[in-house]
């Protein structure tokens, strides 16, 4: 079979949002990396369209999609972009009527059949897809593959839970080499050199935070071999020619054994490449961080999300301030750069809580902080509990993105999550200690470019919305 794998392209409304290139659009989506390789392991062609990176109108990749003539189209879509994922079926189906299109990804798997109605799709794929389009491909009746709700003589018939991947060294590396590496490009203080490529070495997160949607991967965790992901590393270094690999997993250590084990592999293999990945303040030592540093770990990404001790027990984030405060003070002097999340609009949030986040920020030794917006996603633990809590604004599913106030608690405005979300970046961006700390990592043109590319994003961010649209 001819397949194509289509990432849709980026609603008229974001073109040009800073956002929306620099944070939404900056990696390889893997998960239809994963699908092609799959397709290219059981001896069908695959090719993959990300429109958004590749900046194609609707009517640009219809000619794609007519000069490919595939047997099966699948389209992709997180909840932000859900709309242009069911424009571009639509669009396929009104050419292509008996053209098969499958959709699936987060926004699929945590909506389902509602997901199933946005457009006229055969079949939506919900969970993890490699085993289902594996079958799928090998020419099983739809019916009795698991993880799928179809259209049959009008009804909408949903074929039972997915099957999740137990062994994941059993599925081939993502397809990387139907994606464009040159494409992608981080935000500006999120790498040294690219190209910068993506992995996931686990699946599934065991925590319980309120806001987090597990409708893909589920809570049971499972993991790559510590040897498949050296080898991984080396293949993108190899044959993908990555200058530096972001670990894309939900939360890196939590399995911290097998973390050290990790950085222990790099270092023995003699492995040349920086690296990035996201931790959790609870699931870090300093024999980590050290490991990490000497293995080539320049920066880590730390969910924070509220410098508020009542905050961080509601959202079950299950941390305390001062693991927090331990975890980036342990990776600083390591020598690894921190990022942190932080969220405001929570549950309960105030002007005080906001304060202790926005203090928090300004006293860790961070090099950047990313502020959104608390949004009750589908399909998490906060989708049931918003009403006693706060408002839920409109229902269009493109500004359930963490930028737009969607989720407005109480004693709160729209205007006033906004402006706060606008003074958090103010007040810890503009500091000369953080300059500072900038400053001194400057060590060539190639750094004062990035720094370039970045003035953008942070007057996007600070200022306020008519300003920063003009």
């Amino acid at each position: 079979m001819n397949v194509l794998l289509i990432n849709p392209p980026i609603a008229p409304r974001e073109r040009g949002n800073a956002v929306v290139a620099r944070l939404f659009y900056n990696s390889m989506p893997l998960g239809l990396g994963y699908l092609a390789a799959v397709a290219e392991r059981d001896g069908h062609r695959a090719r993959i369209i990300d429109a958004a990176v590749e900046h194609l109108s609707m009517s640009e990749l219809m000619a794609e999609v007519a000069a490919e003539k595939p047997d099966l189209v699948g389209i992709t879509g997180v909840t932000t972009s859900w709309a242009m994922t069911a424009a571009t079926g639509k669009a396929i189906k009104q050419r292509w009527l008996g053209l098969p299109v499958i959709a699936g990804g987060p926004h699929a798997a945590a909506w389902r059949e509602e997901a199933m109605n946005d457009a006229p799709f055969d079949a939506i794929c919900i969970g993890e897809g490699e085993i289902a389009f594996a079958r799928l491909l090998g020419g099983e009746a739809w019916r009795d593959i698991p993880g799928l709700f179809l259209r049959e003589n009008g009804d909408v018939r949903f074929t039972g839970e997915a099957e999740c991947v137990d062994d994941l060294d059993d599925i081939p590396y993502p397809a990387r080499h139907l994606m464009n590496a040159d494409h992608y490009r981080p935000i500006p203080a999120d790498y040294r050199e690219l190209p910068k490529i993506p992995m996931i070495t686990t699946r599934g997160c065991p925590h319980s935070c309120i806001f987090c949607d597990k409708s893909v991967f589920g809570r049971r965790m499972r993991a790559h071999t510590v040897e498949h992901v050296l080898d991984e590393m080396e293949h993108c270094i190899r044959d993908h020619g990555a200058r530096g690999i972001a670990f894309l997993d939900s939360t890196f250590a939590t399995l911290r054994e097998r973390a050290k084990e990790i950085a222990r592999g790099i270092i023995r293999r003699g492995i040349r490449t920086d690296w990035t990945c996201t931790l959790r303040a609870d699931s870090v030592d300093e024999e980590l961080f050290a490991l990490m540093a000497e293995a080539g770990c320049w920066r880590c990404r730390l969910g924070i999300e509220s410098g508020d001790p009542e905050i961080l027990r509601r959202i079950d984030k299950d941390v305390e301030v001062e693991q927090i405060r331990r975890a980036a003070d342990m990776a600083d002097r390591a020598g690894i750069q921190v990022k942190a999340f932080f969220m405001i609009g929570h549950f309960g949030e105030n002007d005080a809580s906001v304060r202790r986040s926005v203090e928090l920020a300004k006293s860790l030794p961070l090099m950047e902080v990313t502020v959104q917006l608390n949004t009750p996603m589908r399909n998490t633990p906060q989708e049931e509990h918003w009403p006693e809590w706060g408002n839920l604004l409109g229902q269009s599913t493109t500004d359930f993105s963490y930028w737009e106030p969607v989720f407005v608690p109480h004693g709160w405005t729209p205007e006033k999550l906004v402006a706060a979300q606008r003074r958090f970046y103010r007040e810890f961006l503009f500091r000369p200690g953080l300059w500072w700390r900038h400053l001194k990592n400057i060590k060539g043109w190639r750094d004062v470019r990035r720094y370039l590319e970045a003035a953008r994003l942070v007057l996007y961010l600070t200022l306020g919305r008519d300003q920063r649209d003009a």
